[in-house]
């Protein structure tokens, strides 16, 4: 059970800084009370939902607290209905705070500012889980932020060999649970993964334990928060931070909408700063011949379109 506490940790640290620094531990309230509270005024209010760690020999004291913590702030990420680019952290009118802690397995009362939004958003996450297809493209509610939390919970349910569940307090009624492979189902049915080119502005570049770059992509309201493996490649980017650059890697898209949401970076290029003609003729160098050699240009394109 150690071994395995342990190996949760190590592994998330290794993650993204992203997921595992935007709720931090100083968010989650402590209010557990050691005494019988004397007025109305200071009553324990009543939780708003569970967070139950289910599996063999889990007990709250053999969690390690950066698990806690960062589980915690997992679920509060899915109950305030943010996703990581909305907001770097969660706002206090969303935020939730630990009420008590009980044993059995491991669970821990929570209490949330807003109750309604955050079980309304708890259960939308539960459907998206535990639902054959992907929901429609003309459903309104969002996905976004369903998908690194679970990711974060899966790997923990992995790691401790457990299922991490929310259900309302005192009952079977379960909002969400998360097992081992639930990030594993969530991303073959919803993400798409493949190699792509994006023209951007690089505006930061770094990062404590995994170089990251931040670029302004055209169409997108926000950042595009990048990995990037070589220490070459991350250097060059550092050379041109505030211009424009060409990169090529990996991307992972939401199939609904198809909005890009990560990149891995493996080369980059400064754009030119020549005229259309340039890269006109940029482009020719690339293609080659290739189109010369065509004879009817108009039966090879209805051929494509076939």
């Amino acid at each position: 059970m150690e071994r395995a506490a342990s190996a949760a940790k190590t592994s998330l640290e290794e993650e993204h800084q992203t997921e595992v620094t935007t709720t931090p531990a100083t968010q989650l309230i402590p209010t557990m009370a050691m005494t019988k509270p004397t007025s109305a005024k200071h009553k324990k209010p009543p939780a708003t939902f569970e967070v139950v760690f289910s599996g063999q020999n889990i007990t709250p004291e053999k969690l390690p607290l950066r698990v806690i913590a960062d589980s915690l702030g997992a679920v509060q990420r899915l109950a305030s209905g943010l996703d990581l680019e909305a907001a770097s952290t969660v706002p206090e009118t969303d935020a939730i705070g630990l009420l008590d802690i009980k044993r059995g397995s491991a669970v821990f009362s929570c209490v949330a500012r807003n109750p309604v939004v955050a079980k309304e958003h708890l259960r939308w996450t539960g459907e998206v889980l535990t639902a054959v297809e992907p929901p429609a493209e003309s459903d309104p509610r969002p996905i976004d932020f369903i998908l690194w939390p679970v990711r974060t919970l899966s790997q923990f349910a992995k790691a401790l060999d457990c299922s991490i569940m929310v259900r309302e307090p005192g009952t079977r009624n379960v909002l969400a649970i998360v097992e081992a492979t639930s990030w594993d189902r969530l991303s073959r049915t919803m993400l798409t993964t493949g190699p792509t080119t994006q023209v951007g502005k690089v505006v930061r570049v770094g990062g404590a334990t995994h170089v990251k770059c931040s670029m302004r992509i055209p169409g997108r309201d926000r950042l595009l928060y990048c990995d990037v493996p070589s220490d070459d490649v991350a250097r060059r980017l550092g050379q041109h931070l505030y211009e424009e650059v060409t990169v090529s890697g990996t991307a992972t898209w939401l199939q609904r909408g198809w909005k890009l949401l990560r990149l891995e970076i493996h080369t980059m290029q400064v754009r030119s700063s020549g005229g259309y003609l340039d890269v006109l003729d940029q482009l020719y160098k690339i293609g080659g011949n290739a189109w010369d050699e065509i004879g009817d240009h108009e039966d090879y394109i209805r051929g494509l379109r076939k």
